[in-house]
């Protein structure tokens, strides 16, 4: 189990990082719990240069059962084409809308003549 890498978070950031030395050494006794590690993650936190950033643990592989990944799947691939429909209903309404406010112009229009007629 030792052999194993263990990702610590540091204080000042939330993500997981690699522990600075390596698995390998067991760090001496006098570095075991360095006491400035509470007061650091009390200040502000700081940003560290790029140099300093370990690489990430690698992801882990979420589990879903066969169901599950064809439901994914199915979603996925139908994305566009329910975007490309919601999209054209958006238009065909807006093409209601403007035929619709024509013809209650045409419709004032008529009856505006009809009473100027009278």
């Amino acid at each position: 189990m030792s052999q194993l890498p263990v990702p610590v978070s540091h204080p000042s950031r939330g993500s997981l990082l690699w522990p600075r030395e390596s698995w390998r050494q067991p760090r001496p006794a006098s570095q075991a719990h360095p006491p400035k590690a509470a007061e650091s993650a009390r200040q502000a936190p700081t940003r560290h240069p790029v140099q300093e950033r370990r690489p990430r643990p690698p992801a882990r592989f979420i589990l879903v059962s066969r169901t599950t990944m064809m439901m994914m799947m199915m979603m996925m691939m139908m994305q566009p084409m329910l975007r490309s429909k919601q999209i054209s209903r958006l238009i065909w309404k807006r093409k209601r809308m403007r035929m619709l406010k024509d013809w209650r112009n045409d419709i004032a229009a008529c009856n505006n003549a009809f009473i100027e007629q009278a």
